[in-house]
């Protein structure tokens, strides 16, 4: 009989313990700002390996000792990219733009940063950069996500998931001002069509309708800003007429991002802005279809989402849902603040005067030692973008580390790999299961 109790007392311990420990994981996941895991609900696909060489030439814009720098890659959990080599060479530096500190490799919002001394320029020198990077990526699917979309909690869920940072990715912005009438008119348009209890995901996909909707693809001039409020994109008077007859905002993908940062972030949604490369790839040749700005949200019960935003027609919102990465997506640059850039004229203008894509010989998608380099006999193709452009002067690569900024970088939380909430939940509540079970058996025959 003792016997039979002190096995009571051990199986009940056990399961007070699992309970503790089921209750601290998940307190402390759920209240994880941001992390760079592959959140729940996204599927990794295509996985690709290739070298991408890039020549660039540099110009002083002004009389200069300065040192140029080029951010060249944003912390991700989609893509790794490695420089492999580099003419001449670099000081490499990890920098987080949001704060104006340098960080780990290993902060969520670290950039990877080149730093060239070329020593002294007079105006309109120029010098030539050489660079080679190994690049890893997947193309992303958002298709499960799509299918358990009445599963994503709503903003108060997102309020209590990120708690204290919750403030941080849905504030105001010098790009973001949301609380103008420009943008408010819009977000009361968009809340006249959300149902009742809207989830995130409603107010996502409803944002990109209106999108799609009432912007359409047109490359403005905005020089020497090279970026516009969201407030001055959805000026009632700075509209165009398309093609067939109507009336709509304008832009390129830039402005789509920061219109959409600036509505859903005013509606309530954690929301950040992305910049890079995007690559594609058909029939086993790569090609780069430019420079290109992209969003995430944070979708509660989910994770961090990245979102295509510039969708300028209502078959490309049919086609593109939240979550999908059609293109391989190099990031250089991740923002969450308001970053204010430095004005012209800039110490240095650079543009890409070459560049070549070249696949990579692998033997699995597992493989994380640099690769062997086939013989590239595949060349690069550069197809005409009729909605693509690429920026010969990109304002971020211009200005790598932004002057006089006016904004109160809050510190960015540390990086972590704890695994999917829901994932130590299910394992942990059959753990307490099936110890339950074994408990009852083993009093069961003592008595």
């Amino acid at each position: 009989m003792n016997y039979g109790l002190s096995v009571g007392r051990v199986f009940t311990a056990i399961l007070i313990s699992l309970l503790i420990l089921v209750f601290t994981v998940n307190t402390i996941t759920l209240c994880m700002s941001y992390h760079n895991v592959r959140p729940y609900g996204l599927k990794l696909r295509d996985y690709a390996e290739f070298i991408v060489k890039l020549k660039i030439i540099v110009r002083a814009n002004k009389t200069t000792s300065d040192p140029f720098e080029i951010n060249i890659y944003a912390n991700n959990w989609w893509s790794k990219l490695e420089l492999i080599n580099s003419t001449p060479k670099p000081e490499i530096v990890y920098y987080d733009y949001n704060r104006g500190v340098e960080v780990s490799e290993s902060d969520p919002f670290s950039h990877t940063v080149l730093v060239f001394d070329f020593g002294y320029m007079s105006m309109y020198e120029e010098r030539e950069v050489e660079l080679t990077f190994l690049v890893r990526a997947y193309k992303v699917s958002g298709s499960i996500l799509a299918q358990e979309r009445r599963f994503v909690g709503r903003v108060s869920d997102a309020e209590r998931e990120l708690g204290e940072k919750y403030s941080v990715f849905t504030g105001e912005t010098t790009w973001w001002d949301y609380s103008h009438p420009n943008v408010q008119r819009v977000i009361r348009e968009i809340r006249k069509g959300l149902p009742l209890n809207a989830t995130v995901y409603d107010i996502v996909e409803r944002i990109l309708y209106w999108i799609s909707t009432n912007m359409y693809y047109y490359e403005p001039e905005d020089y020497p800003t090279f970026r516009l409020k969201a407030s001055e994109i959805l000026n009632p008077n700075r509209t165009i007429t398309t093609p067939e007859g109507k009336r709509k905002f304008f832009g390129v993908c830039r402005h789509f991002v920061d219109v959409f940062v600036a509505l859903a972030r005013g509606l309530g949604v954690p929301a950040n802005r992305f910049e890079g490369l995007v690559i594609a790839e058909a029939y086993g040749r790569y090609w780069l279809l430019g420079y290109h700005a992209w969003a995430e949200v944070y979708m509660p019960g989910y994770g961090w989402i990245p979102v295509e935003v510039t969708l300028a027609s209502r078959l490309e919102y049919d086609i593109i849902k939240p979550g999908d990465l059609i293109y391989y997506y190099i990031p250089n640059f991740h923002e969450y603040t308001g970053i204010t850039y430095q004005s012209p004229p800039y110490d240095y203008l650079y543009w890409i005067d070459s560049i070549d894509i070249v696949k990579v010989d692998r033997t699995s998608e597992t493989q994380k030692t640099t690769p062997t380099i086939a013989t590239p006999t595949v060349t690069v193709e550069y197809p005409v973008q009729t909605n693509t452009t690429t920026p010969t002067v990109s304002n971020i690569s211009n200005n790598t580390f932004p002057a006089n900024s006016t904004t109160t970088h809050p510190a960015a939380p540390k990086a972590t790999t704890i695994p999917d909430y829901k994932d130590i939940l299910l394992i942990s509540l059959t753990t307490i299961l099936v110890v339950y079970v074994i408990y009852r058996i083993v009093r069961g025959g003592r008595r």
